[in-house]
């Protein structure tokens, strides 16, 4: 709360034109009732507060009349008629005397954006180490013109600003301003916030117009999450379950329950071929050449880098010098394999590489190694004899990579890292949460699979879940009790019948304003929404025995699934009951990472049975944009106690 009241207050300064608030100034308790608001501060803490202020710097409120001779009347913001004076005399305070610079032509420069022009901040402080010696005389330079700038604010001046250092903003809520002059990777330095709004908002209130947004670049990490991503162009051509008996015996539905109906699409492997064209399998038997998908990946990666100049030059040179190691290892280790001495070397130099892309920007390792953990532990099974394949699909369902045994075939998954990195050892958190649905093709009962959409609202899935169940009686109570739910909230039938009715409601919904599950809404259209959801959900949650919803999911979860849709609670229950049913998820594993100074240590283990090991992540549906990803129910696999640390 106190940090918020600062902020409030900091932001009361920007808005005031004197740059220090007057709390016995009408017009600036006005804006403070503004701000309250946009911080979403309900209505009567607002009013509380206003009538408190009011009293604290002397207002008396008249009830009827002008008022005392000599008393200025104004209206409040909840509309209360109030003069300045002494609450026990009731004479009318005399006007306070204002403060007269001696130079009309200045003004003060709020503290938070003198830290700013000091860069005395976050941003500035991760970036510094990839700032050359041009770049911080720059900014050095910067912070002089910026300075003369805000004290007496010309169009002239701001147009020399926005020329000289090649300033722009974006067009978002919370502004950012843009230094283009520097290096590309850096020109995030002044980071975000009031003191960043306040100087682009002064700039383009002299210019008379918004500034010119010459950076749309997609985000680092965003960006270099692209980069890693498998695909055909770094891992060669896909061998097909059509051109290949191989691969066709591979998706057999016996060796895994996730392949009976799988789609053609999903049927194939990254798999070496001989200069003939010939798959060279299995794969553990031509260990060298499968290893060099993975080096053909991450030398892509490089490149790829290396090319785009506003990338943080620390995140490219840990890839380079990644790549270069991997490539003498596997050098040295040819016709070694199997071999668990240059299985723990490759593992060694990745655990190197991703503590260093942690110790240049968190927010970019996490993008990258999401995808460069899944080649890795490719590579680290192949090293070590496993037979092991790499699925050519970029949205595989639930497995990152697949590993054939003498009783089938399991998908792996990476649900979670964690990086010991820096001087102090503090710990970075990673987790990847699968959408429940992916998960649910795993289960051999295909009603389960089906029982569940990725896009809530669209045609069948009103509510997430299949209408068609809704509607049974019987399913219905089937799945209640196979999750164990009808513990949880006793009174089924009167769950069942308000779940039947937001069902009903969003039917029609859609028909009236041609939705289909996600995208653009007309605001009162949202509105709508947002508001029967909101009503089903109190309902929904008065009927839940919060305790035993706690007791079978531990409080995290539960405040998941109870918190923004009815929806979330019904796609929980079909996945419960599906795993519940079977014993947990099967035929698919969990794989987590644990990257100290002292090496790294993998552990794949069955998907967990019990809710608790589990992270269940917000339900997304409904999403404003039409390109927007939803996904339904995503399930995380939680790390053990001893890795809990700051989570990226």
């Amino acid at each position: 709360m106190k940090n918020n009241w600062k902020k409030i207050l900091n932001e009361l300064s920007y808005r005031v034109s004197t740059g220090i608030p007057d709390l016995s100034n009408e017009q600036h308790l006005m804006k403070l009732w503004d701000i309250l608001k946009e911080e979403k501060w309900p209505i009567n803490v607002r009013v509380e507060l206003l009538k408190n202020l009011e009293e604290a710097v002397g207002k008396v409120y008249v009830q009827k009349g002008p008022g005392p001779t000599g008393a200025k009347i104004i209206t409040g913001p909840k509309g209360g008629r109030y003069y300045m004076g002494d609450k026990k005399t009731g004479k009318p305070a005399e006007e306070p005397k204002k403060k007269v610079s001696k130079d009309k032509s200045t003004k003060s420069i709020p503290k938070g954006v003198d830290n700013i022009l000091n860069m005395k901040h976050n941003d500035y402080k991760r970036l510094e180490p990839i700032l050359t010696d041009d770049d911080k005389k720059q900014l050095t330079e910067l912070k002089t013109d910026m300075g003369d700038f805000l004290k007496s604010p010309t169009k002239e001046k701001a147009e020399t600003l926005v020329k000289k250092y090649d300033l722009s903003s974006n067009t978002g809520k919370t502004k950012k301003l843009y230094i283009g002059s520097i290096s590309g990777a850096a020109y995030k330095v002044l980071g975000q916030g009031t003191s960043v709004g306040h100087m682009v908002k002064q700039i383009e209130t002299a210019l008379g117009k918004p500034i010119s947004s010459g950076k749309k670049v997609k985000g680092q990490h965003t960006r270099a999450g692209e980069f890693t991503k498998p695909q055909d162009e770094n891992l060669g051509n896909p061998t097909t379950a059509a051109d290949s008996k191989f691969v066709n015996d591979f998706y057999n539905p016996d060796n895994n329950p996730s392949f009976d109906g799988f789609e053609e699409k999903y049927r194939k492997l990254y798999i070496a071929k001989d200069k003939d064209g010939n798959e060279l399998i299995p794969s553990n038997k031509y260990a060298d050449e499968n290893l060099e998908l993975g080096l053909n990946h991450l030398e892509s990666v490089k490149k790829k880098l290396e090319q785009d100049k506003d990338m943080d030059p620390r995140i490219t040179k840990a890839a380079s010098e990644y790549y270069d190691e991997q490539k003498r290892i596997l050098g040295e280790c040819k016709g070694k394999f199997p071999s668990d001495e240059c299985a723990d070397k490759l593992k060694d130099a990745y655990g190197k590489y991703a503590q260093k892309l942690i110790e240049a920007d968190p927010k970019t390792a996490k993008s990258m190694l999401k995808n460069q953990a899944e080649i890795m532990i490719y590579q680290d099974e192949l090293a070590r004899g496993e037979e092991v394949y790499l699925p050519a699909h970029p949205s595989y369902p639930g497995a990152d990579k697949l590993i054939k045994n003498p009783d089938g075939i399991e998908g792996e998954k990476v649900t979670g890292i964690s990086v010991k990195v820096g001087k102090d050892g503090s710990v970075k958190v990673m987790g990847f949460p699968t959408e429940s649905k992916q998960m649910l093709r795993y289960h051999t009962d295909k009603k389960y699979r089906k029982n569940a959409s990725s896009v809530p609202g669209e045609d069948g899935f009103a509510t997430g879940i299949k209408d068609e169940t809704i509607d049974s009686d019987e399913e219905m109570n089937n799945l209640m009790s196979e999750s164990g739910m009808d513990e949880v909230i006793p009174n089924n039938e009167e769950y069942i019948k308000t779940i039947r009715e937001y069902k009903e409601w969003m039917i029609n919904f859609k028909k009236k304003h041609n939705y289909n599950g996600k995208g653009p809404l007309p605001p009162e259209a949202r509105k709508e929404l947002d508001n029967k959801k909101k009503e089903i959900l109190e309902r929904v949650n008065k009927l839940i025995d919060m305790d035993k919803l706690i007791e079978m999911t531990g409080e995290k979860n539960a405040e998941a699934i109870t918190k923004k849709s009815p929806g979330a609670l019904l796609a929980f229950t079909n996945y419960k009951a599906a795993s519940k049913t079977a014993g947990g998820i099967k035929g698919l594993n969990s794989h987590t990472q644990k990257i100290t100074d002292s090496g790294v240590k993998l552990a794949t283990k069955p998907t967990p049975n019990n809710c608790k090991k589990l992270s269940i992540r917000t339900y997304r549906e409904h999403e404003k944009s039409a390109t927007a990803r939803n996904g339904g129910l995503l399930i995380g696999v939680e790390h053990p106690e001893e890795d809990k640390g700051e989570k990226i």
